[in-house]
């Protein structure tokens, strides 16, 4: 079972991340609308609902 943020990366097109502030980086998951400071990413976590195979496929799909 893959979990956002713990499991993904920038190769999924759902996911983004970006710096709030010198040491506080924050994801976001576009498919399940939510974000997560990386600082609470040890604790806070959702299941994707993508597998990995889909994830790639609808990035494909999207020409990214």
């Amino acid at each position: 079972m893959k979990c956002f943020p713990l499991d993904c990366t920038t190769e999924c097109p759902h996911f983004k991340t970006w710096d709030l502030s010198v040491d506080d980086w924050t994801s976001v998951c576009d498919i399940l609308k939510v974000q997560v400071d990386d600082c609470d990413g040890d604790y806070i976590r959702y299941r994707c609902p993508l597998d990995s195979d889909k994830r790639y496929q609808n990035a494909l799909k999207e020409g990214r």
